[in-house]
């Protein structure tokens, strides 16, 4: 039935934790994403940290991802055929991790590192969940995507962009965060071009949705209207190949094995002490002048 997901998902124990299954005890049905299908396509709407004008920022922090991995449980367990869509709602499909979160009330040094190394673990293994996730997935960029969420969605197979609004941007050059091992991976595993990789980790360049599809970030780059149409015509083409979730998951493990490796040892870079990196506003990063 088009539309029609369960009315709550289940929370199932994750071992490892990027591989969840199902379990029969329900939950309360997440806040902060939404479920629908469209005939043989999932969509998942992300509706975090909202700013109250009708735009969800979807800052990453462990309500967040809980919920996205809960509607994944549900995705996974589909049959055969089935495809992913994320996408969301406003100005931002994404604007990174929660640093609001992070570093809210302050405390002792070693209560924050504990909150880092958790958020960073959680976001890392929901990275490698969909670097190599069983069903062909596709970002549907419907505005900003900054930081985390470019990472996100660089974990998708697909990535369609609109055009005239919003940029992608990996800003963590202009707060003085560190990649790491497992987000640098997932750079070397999904840009293809090294002088990209550097203008886009090294320079925190932003890209239009024109300048993304020009550059290889995304596949298309499309009017707002056609932003949908676009993304179920690739997720109902590329699922339409496919014979086996089990081997579709295999084949990506192994293409992306030097990523999932270092997502899934989850280690933390070292980050700043103290209040911690400023929140940038989404789309006032500087340009880098090249």
């Amino acid at each position: 039935d088009a539309g029609a997901v369960p009315s709550c998902f289940a929370r199932a124990p994750r071992a490892p934790p990027t591989r969840a299954m199902a379990s029969s005890q329900p939950q309360t049905p997440p806040k902060t994403v939404e479920l629908t299908r469209e005939r043989d396509v999932f969509v998942l709407t992300l509706l975090g940290t909202p700013d109250g004008a009708g735009n969800f920022e979807n800052r990453f922090n462990p309500t967040f991802i809980e919920e996205i991995n809960l509607a994944l449980d549900v995705v996974e367990a589909a049959p055969v055929g089935a495809a992913l869509i994320t996408t969301s709602r406003g100005k931002f499909y994404g604007n990174g991790l929660d640093l609001k979160w992070l570093f809210k009330g302050g405390g002792a040094e070693d209560a924050a590192a504990q909150r880092r190394a958790a958020l960073m673990h959680d976001f890392q293994h929901l990275l490698a969940r969909m670097i190599q996730f069983p069903v062909p997935t596709v970002a549907a960029i419907n505005g900003h995507c900054f930081a985390g969420a470019l990472f996100f969605a660089l974990c998708h197979d697909h990535r369609v962009m609109r055009t005239g609004k919003g940029f992608a941007c990996m800003n963590e050059i202009h707060i003085d965060m560190p990649l790491g091992e497992g987000l640098n991976s997932v750079v070397v595993a999904k840009v293809a071009d090294a002088n990209l990789r550097r203008d886009m980790a090294c320079h925190g360049r932003r890209y239009s949705g024109e300048a993304a599809e020009a550059a290889g970030l995304v596949d298309r780059a499309v009017e707002v209207g056609a932003l949908m149409p676009e993304s179920l015509w690739i997720a109902r083409s590329v699922a339409a190949i496919r014979k086996s979730n089990t081997v579709l998951h295999a084949i990506k493990r192994e293409l992306y094995r030097g990523a999932v490796e270092a997502l899934e040892r989850g280690l933390v870079p070292a980050m700043p002490t103290g209040p911690g990196p400023r929140v940038a506003p989404c789309g006032k990063t500087p340009r880098a002048r090249l």
